[in-house]
């Protein structure tokens, strides 16, 4: 199974295109470009509370539970299994909403994969 940073340097080498103004908007950019871009950079802002904080710091479970909930919507299962099955050791560790808001994000990945039983 991929690693996070794996998934999000091919992430991010497919979504960096040679258009980007110097202000970092993006002529022409449709809603689905938006959408990945703002994938990317919650993925390297995870990434980087990782590298910084370590991997059970509250800091970089915010950054992988927001990456979630971007991650679902386009239906990318298999990387949000592969960021949620990394943080959830954390997750529970910290309690609270964070553990509540894995658990959930877990079952509802697992019932869009037609998982009943696990969900």
């Amino acid at each position: 199974m991929a690693d996070v940073e794996e998934i999000g340097k091919k992430a991010t080498d497919l979504a960096l295109s040679d258009n980007e103004d110097s202000d970092g908007e993006h002529p022409g950019e449709s809603e689905v470009e938006k959408e990945m871009r703002k994938e990317i950079v919650c993925r390297e802002k995870m990434i980087r509370a990782k590298e910084k904080y370590g991997p059970d710091h509250e800091r970089y479970v915010f950054w992988a539970l927001k990456l979630v909930d971007y991650l679902i919507p386009q239906y990318k299962l298999n990387d949000t299994d592969v960021v949620l099955d990394e943080i959830m050791p954390a997750c529970k560790k910290l309690g609270g909403n964070s553990y509540i808001k894995a658990i959930q994000s877990k079952a509802f990945n697992l019932f869009k994969q037609y998982k009943f039983k696990e969900s």
